[in-house]
């Protein structure tokens, strides 16, 4: 513990020197002096120089009781004592981090109740709990209560076709190709919408206002000249702008409507979590968008891709969908480290609801 001056009532001994007051002995030689001392008035920088002294001294016992020098005498000693003092246990501990896990879910999950109001007014009832049972939903900087009041009808049309988006087992085992059928469903849905693939790019036009300078003339064509003898002059301005080109080059955006972005990263490397919330970092800081969605697998499905590593001919799909690729908890930690910049990003995760033909598949194959 470190050493403090309230601690030392001594520590204030040298204020009455500092202060320019002259102390009053109280070790008089004589009886008449010592019934002077007590009859004289005390000053009001002594009086204060003496509460600061009793505080410092209630500091100190203070102290002595925290350290245990001292027993505190507010608190009952001996047998009293050891029949009210709390036993602690693992359960008490565990008691406290549910409550403080309780207060921090409910201050973090605050939007959540009029996010799922919003869905079931519009998308119908139940909606809401179908929405949570389909994906993860994790809201950065707003996301989710600027899509609901700033831009509803956008994140309607996004809410519909997530609420529709299901895809099939057969596209998870499937191997080779460019594209995978799974983000094919999506675009079915949103490009018809007007949800259209956007990239920014951005040049910068920098303008170099110059003032030059010319003698002013009189009428007569002679110049203007000051009694001193030195030129008036005149002042003409004129505007050179210069084109810097691609200053700012972003990564394409799937799908961009106004000013909401979504976005869908199925089985990619992990880093095109940072080119994506990259890209949403521009589009927001360039106000081009005031909002950003970005889906990718849960990692509720890692189970299921375990399970089909049994099938024939299909490798490991386990590692084909590894801890490596685009997944929720990859996202989670760029995002909890502002990847996105100040951009509102509402990140979803596919949960295995999302499968419409698993329990069948798995029933037929025997995995």
């Amino acid at each position: 513990m470190k050493s403090s001056p309230w601690g030392d009532p001594g520590a204030f001994s040298h204020l009455p020197t500092l202060l320019g007051v002259n102390e009053v002995s109280t070790a008089a030689k004589t009886p008449r002096a010592r019934r002077a001392g007590s009859r004289a008035r005390k000053t009001p920088v002594q009086l204060q120089i003496e509460a600061l002294e009793r505080e410092a001294a209630l500091f100190q016992d203070k102290a002595d009781v925290l350290k245990g020098v001292r027993p505190d005498p507010e608190e009952p000693v001996g047998p009293a004592a050891a029949a009210e003092a709390p036993v602690a246990d693992d359960e008490d501990a565990d008691a406290v981090s549910d409550d403080v896990a309780e207060s921090l879910e409910w201050v973090t999950d605050e939007w959540e109740a009029p996010f799922r109001a919003f869905l079931d007014a519009q998308c119908g009832p139940g909606s809401a709990d179908l929405f949570f049972d389909l994906y993860e939903v994790h809201n950065y900087n707003h996301a989710a209560e600027l899509l609901i009041n700033a831009y509803p009808g956008l994140f309607l049309e996004l809410a519909r076709a997530l609420l529709a988006f299901r895809i099939k087992t057969e596209w998870m085992v499937k191997s080779g190709g460019n594209e995978s059928p799974v983000p094919m469903v999506l675009q079915k849905s949103l490009y018809p919408l007007g949800w259209y693939e956007t990239r920014l790019k951005g040049h910068m036009v920098v303008e170099s206002h110059i003032a030059s300078k010319t003698v002013k003339l009189k009428r007569d064509g002679s110049e203007d000249l000051k009694p001193n003898g030195f030129p008036r002059w005149e002042t003409v301005s004129r505007i050179e702008p210069t084109l810097r080109q691609l200053v700012v080059d972003a990564h394409k955006i799937d799908h961009v409507k106004g000013r909401v972005a979504f976005d869908m990263e199925w089985n990619s490397k992990d880093q095109t979590f940072d080119r994506d919330l990259y890209a949403m970092r521009l589009f927001h800081e360039s106000h081009l968008i005031g909002a950003g969605v970005l889906l990718t697998r849960s990692a509720e499905l890692s189970p299921l891709f375990k399970r089909l590593d049994s099938l024939p001919d299909v490798g490991k799909l386990s590692t084909k969908y590894g801890a490596s690729t685009t997944w929720m908890g990859k996202l989670l930690y760029r995002l909890r480290s502002s990847r996105s910049g100040g951009c509102p990003v509402l990140a979803l995760g596919i949960k295995p609801q999302c499968i419409s033909d698993w329990n069948d598949f798995a029933a037929e194959n025997t995995i």
